[in-house]
């Protein structure tokens, strides 16, 4: 990884902790995931058109369904995300989101039609033993 890459890395996570750590504070209820999303859109758009790199772009109906199906399961992803920063409980949605690389990748392999080799199980396997002993560790009976 070179260096300018892993600095947007290390941004990127101090970003995110930064946001769930002062949403629940500062919000007073206010849902930002819309404006993440035109700030996002417009971001990238900007860097298509400036970019260096430039593909021509193929437009069918396959991928244009593909782009939403995506685009609103990351907005109501983002969403629900927001209100359990807000209002829900905290060590539950911090366990539960420990599944959310594992739902993704399995997501992506039926997508795209591939089968998930052993270690990803093995995998799996790790993260819910590891979720599960961090949201029992923060449970109050």
């Amino acid at each position: 990884m070179s260096c300018p890459v892993a600095i947007c890395w290390w941004a990127a996570a101090l970003a995110w902790a930064l946001y769930n750590n002062v949403t629940r504070r500062y919000a007073c209820g206010s849902n930002g995931v819309s404006l993440f999303f035109i700030v996002t859109a417009l971001a990238r758009w900007l860097k298509f058109a400036f970019g260096t790199q430039q593909e021509a772009m193929h437009v069918s109906a396959a991928s244009l369904a593909q782009v939403l199906f995506v685009g609103a399961s990351t907005a109501v992803a983002c969403s629900a995300w927001n209100d359990g920063i807000q209002q829900g409980n905290l060590p539950l949605l911090a366990t539960a989101s420990c599944f959310t690389p594992v739902l993704s990748a399995l997501l992506a392999s039926l997508w795209l039609g591939l089968t998930p080799p052993a270690s990803f199980w093995q995998g799996v396997a790790l993260i819910t033993a590891g979720s599960l002993i961090g949201w029992r560790a923060t449970y109050r009976l």
